[in-house]
């Protein structure tokens, strides 16, 4: 029997710790999302596997309400309005190079909720959405052209049905009746 090297070991059993802390400012997501916790944690650790990182990262991930999201919005992005999620890039080491703050995310209930209702999508599947595409903006995705659209959008469908979430950029045409 052929053994492996004890770095292939040591690389298979290495267990590289990925921290979420989850803050809440509105009474809005307990109410609409209960176990909003479970959902964003379940596809942040998706996304944190694709990336097959071998660095430890933290996380904090904002469940906010339109008002809040649209002053970050004007803040820092010029855009006087609520929009769904923001993604706030860090990328800095801390504790000397042990672990990265990715940075932070930003979810609007109202924006996500009406969004959810207009597409018709559980409001679950619209958040782990909106998660993995905000997190994919953290390890340097974009939508600035249409390449990197179509690159980003395949990760996100891929890493969504990995979760048995359809693909939330196909329209379905409406049933008539």
């Amino acid at each position: 029997m052929k053994s492996e090297p004890p770095e292939a070991v040591l690389a298979r059993i290495m267990v590289v710790h990925f921290h979420i802390e989850i803050v809440y400012s509105t009474e809005l997501w307990y109410q609409a999302l209960p176990d909003a916790e479970t959902i964003i944690r379940r596809a942040a650790a998706r996304v944190w596997e694709y990336q097959n990182s071998q660095k430890s990262a933290e996380l904090c991930i904002l469940l906010t309400n339109d008002d809040e999201v649209r002053a970050l919005n004007h803040e820092y992005r010029g855009k006087d309005q609520p929009t769904n999620v923001l993604s706030f890039i860090m990328g800095e080491e801390i504790n000397q190079g042990d672990t990265i703050h990715l940075g932070d995310i930003v979810l609007a209930m109202e924006t996500v909720w009406a969004e959810a209702v207009q597409y018709e999508k559980l409001l679950s599947a619209h958040v782990s959405h909106l998660v993995v595409h905000g997190l994919l903006h953290l390890f340097g995705y974009d939508h600035v052209t249409r390449d990197s659209a179509k690159d980003m959008e395949a990760v996100e469908v891929s890493i969504l049905a990995d979760l048995g979430i359809a693909d939330p950029y196909k329209i379905l045409p409406k049933v008539a009746g």
